[in-house]
């Protein structure tokens, strides 16, 4: 998580558009790209120091009628860290009794 500079943010608005979340955390730094989903989106910074800040700034503050949530997002697990869900386990022969 010490190299996370993507936030996530939960509880907007549909009145938050990318573009308005985009102008707000560039006060912070330089902002890659915003990506919002119905109630949530992820701020992609391009170094890390301003997403804490933002992060630490914006997070409970009101906006449009709302507390708003921001975290670092967690990243993406390779497939090779992850923990096997399920194990393979070779052929099963099935008998019909009649």
């Amino acid at each position: 998580m010490s190299k996370v500079k993507v936030l996530y943010a939960r509880n907007l608005t549909s009145k938050l558009t990318e573009e308005k979340l985009k102008e707000m955390f560039e006060a912070f730094g330089k902002v890659e790209r915003v990506k919002k989903i119905k109630d949530y989106a992820f701020i992609h910074f391009s170094e890390r120091d301003p997403a804490v800040k933002a992060m630490e700034e914006v997070n409970g503050k009101q906006f449009g009628g709302t507390t708003i949530e921001v975290s670092l997002s967690k990243p993406i697990q390779n497939e090779e860290n992850q923990s096997p869900k399920i194990q393979k386990i070779g052929l099963c022969y099935l008998h019909s009794y009649s």
